[in-house]
C-alpha cells in the first residue's frame, strides 16, 4: 500500500509545464472526448464520497505521525488511482479497490469520478463553489508508462472519456 501511494503521489504530482520538454513527450492518448453528460445517481455520489473520505482518513493517520508539515490532495491521489485502477485486474485491482475504498464497480466508478471532476472544475458549479463566488480549480494529473508498451484501446479510451487523460511515454 505504501508503495502504491508513492506512485500515485509521484503521479498526479509530475505535470510537466506547457513548453518544457516534459510537455513535448509522446502521449499514448485516445481521440475520444471527455465526457461531460454522464448521467451519475446520488447514491453513487454518496458512495464516492464516502469511499474517498475513509481513503483520506486512512492516509492522514498513516502520515500524520511523523508530526512535520503536511500537505496531500486525497481527490488528486484518489483520481490518480482510479486510473491505474482501470487497467488493472484480479488481485492487482482487488488491492486497490481495498485500500483506496472503491467500493462502486468499475462501470459505476469511473463515471462518478468523471461527474467529481466536472464539479470540482466548473467555475460556474453550484456544488463546488458552495454557490457563492466563483472559483477556478485546475485539476492535474497524469499516468507515466514505458514507451514500447501497447496500452489497450479501450483503457485509453476509457481514460480520455472520463478523466480527460492520456499517458506520457517515457523510457523507464
Amino acid at each position: 500500500i505504501s508503495l502504491m501511494l508513492v506512485v500515485a503521489i509521484l503521479f498526479s504530482a509530475c505535470a510537466p509545464q506547457a513548453g518544457s520538454q516534459a510537455a513535448r513527450q509522446e502521449v499514448a492518448q485516445s481521440d475520444k472526448p471527455l465526457l461531460k453528460d454522464v448521467q451519475v445517481g446520488s447514491r453513487e455520489l454518496q458512495d464516492l464520497a464516502a469511499g474517498n473520505t475513509a481513503f483520506a482518513v486512512d492516509l492522514y493517520h498513516r502520515v500524520s505521525a511523523q508530526r512535520e508539515n503536511l500537505f496531500f490532495s486525497p481527490y488528486s491521489i484518489s483520481a490518480a488511482l482510479a486510473m491505474t485502477y482501470a487497467g488493472a485486474k484480479g488481485a492487482t485491482g482487488d488491492q486497490i479497490a481495498r485500500a483506496m475504498h472503491f467500493n462502486l464497480p468499475p462501470d459505476q466508478l469511473h463515471p462518478a469520478f468523471n461527474h467529481l471532476y466536472l464539479e470540482l472544475t466548473d467555475p460556474s458549479s453550484e456544488g463546488g463553489a458552495g454557490g457563492g463566488t466563483p472559483f477556478e480549480l485546475s485539476v492535474v494529473n497524469a499516468l507515466w508508462g514505458q514507451q514500447d508498451y501497447q496500452f489497450l484501446e479501450k483503457y485509453l479510451d476509457l481514460i480520455a472519456q472520463y478523466y480527460g487523460a492520456g499517458i506520457r511515454l517515457v523510457d523507464f
